[in-house]
């Protein structure tokens, strides 16, 4: 059974890549040929939201998992097998390095209780730490398990973001291209739902969609082009809200409102108007 009692729950597994890796998630979520820092080893610099690759990665990881193994698997008697990814907030301590090792540390730090029929969600830690025990990112996300509410526990906390009434002062808008669930996957989230047209089908979509976490990267590529171009360095967080799926060949729209010197807020808008990253913040120095 999914309550309180999960809280504590952990794991820790090494983790491995190369600037080839790195290069890959660049490529991954949408960085072209003209950006050379971002796909050519010498001097590449690393898109910060390579920090996700480890909270649904299995490449890089020993041993192998077949799929993303989390401390979600040492809960016994959890009855929802469907997880949906909803919030997020990653925050970078240190410059991430183009290859190196690390410790990523998992560990599942509240459980929210939506009520009965509408789901637990699941906080949980992903940190990476350096060979001198230093941690270089961390990401915070929520996880909703459609099944497993009414346990009496507390409720969801709310977001302290307030999205902008007023029109964006900067839009961009670009697309996903057509390949852009099959070229994320190889990062290391090989979940079916992104590549198999019948296991999407099955689990209720038209078409395999694209990862959250790749939209996610796009958005973060864009930031960093409009804030801080040429210095991913600079990025101190990004923190979103999940609210509806995307398809590769989407196009979309990058809303983006500067809030003081160093803090911008934004919205990801697909074509029909519905928001596929609502809520998102970023800081940066």
């Amino acid at each position: 059974m999914l309550d309180e009692n999960a809280i504590g729950l952990k794991i820790s597994e090494p983790f491995h890549y190369t600037w080839r890796d790195t290069a890959l998630y660049n490529i991954s979520v949408g960085a072209q040929t003209n950006e050379l820092e971002y796909v050519y080893e010498k001097k590449l610099k690393v898109i910060p939201t390579f920090g996700v690759v480890p909270v649904a990665g299995t490449f890089g990881y020993v041993p192998y998992h077949e799929m993303p193994y989390s401390p979600v698997n040492l809960i016994e008697g959890i009855k929802s097998k469907a997880t949906v990814h909803m919030t997020h907030v990653l925050t970078i301590h240190k410059p991430i390095a183009p290859e190196g090792e690390l410790t990523i540390e998992k560990e599942i730090v509240d459980v929210c209780d939506r009520g009965e029929g509408r789901g637990a969600v699941i906080v949980m830690n992903v940190t990476g730490r350096d060979a001198a025990g230093e941690a270089v990112f961390t990401n915070t996300i929520g996880f909703l398990k459609p099944q497993d509410g009414g346990f009496g526990g507390h409720p969801v906390p709310k977001t302290d973001i307030v999205m902008p009434a007023e029109e964006a002062p900067v839009k961009v808008r670009a697309s996903f291209p057509e390949n852009a669930a099959v070229l994320y996957r190889l990062t290391g989230d090989t979940l079916p739902l992104h590549v198999d047209p019948e296991f999407a089908q099955k689990s209720g979509f038209p078409r395999p969609l694209l990862h959250g976490l790749c939209s996610l990267g796009f958005a973060a590529r864009i930031l960093v082009n409009e804030l801080v171009p040429g210095e991913p360095e600079r990025i101190r967080s990004i923190e979103n809200q999940f609210r509806s799926p995307a398809f590769p060949g989407d196009e979309f729209e990058m809303q983006i409102w500067k809030n003081g010197e160093h803090e911008a807020l934004f919205r990801m808008v697909n074509n029909d108007g519905k928001s596929i990253i609502d809520y998102g913040r970023v800081r940066f120095d």
